[in-house]
């Protein structure tokens, strides 16, 4: 399994599909509902359709030549992060999974505040800083467990071995060196 898929599984970002109904109106570009998504599981029916281009980081949709007034059916996959930016965690901080899966966390975690806010209508209501929270305490556990993989790993930095009189010499004269004596 690779680094990748294990952090999408730590995280819990697996793809979800999507289905929906658009009216272009005689527009060139229009906005899937959840993004970013993953560009080549977009499909896009209706009639008379051109030539388009998924921008996959907002989900924008642009067709080659506008389409004229229809209506147009959607079928697509979205994601929390894309591969491209776990990927870029991955080179940012190396292969280490649960610490990589604790900043993708923090990542959605602020994502998630930003634009969902706390918000009441009618019977309905979202608590963005309520799911920050949530995803941040769960980054934590994540990284304690990156501590303690960590710690069971190390043994010990560096060992050095005497085995005669010119051995130990050195051993002092490196430990002076160090600034140990």
């Amino acid at each position: 399994m690779s680094l990748l898929t294990q952090v999408r599984t730590i995280i819990g970002d697996s793809p979800q599909y999507s289905k929906q109904d658009y009216d272009l109106k005689g527009l060139p570009t229009f906005q899937l509902e959840n993004f970013p998504v993953i560009g080549v599981s977009v499909i896009i029916t209706g009639v008379a359709l051109g030539v388009y281009t998924v921008y996959e980081p907002t989900g924008v949709v642009s067709f080659a030549a506008a389409p004229g007034a229809q209506t147009v059916v959607a079928e697509y996959n979205h994601v929390f992060l894309l591969d491209s930016q776990i990927q870029d965690f991955i080179d940012l901080i190396g292969e280490r999974a649960f610490l990589v899966s604790a900043m993708c966390l923090d990542t959605i975690a602020s994502t998630q505040a930003l634009i969902q806010k706390k918000i009441r209508i009618l019977d309905l209501e979202t608590d963005g800083p309520a799911l920050a929270r949530a995803l941040r305490e769960h980054a934590k556990v994540l990284r304690a467990a990156d501590e303690q993989l960590d710690s069971e790993e190390a043994g010990f930095d560096w060992a050095e071995q005497i085995n005669d009189a010119a051995g130990w010499n050195e051993r002092m004269y490196k430990e002076w060196a160090r600034g140990g004596l």
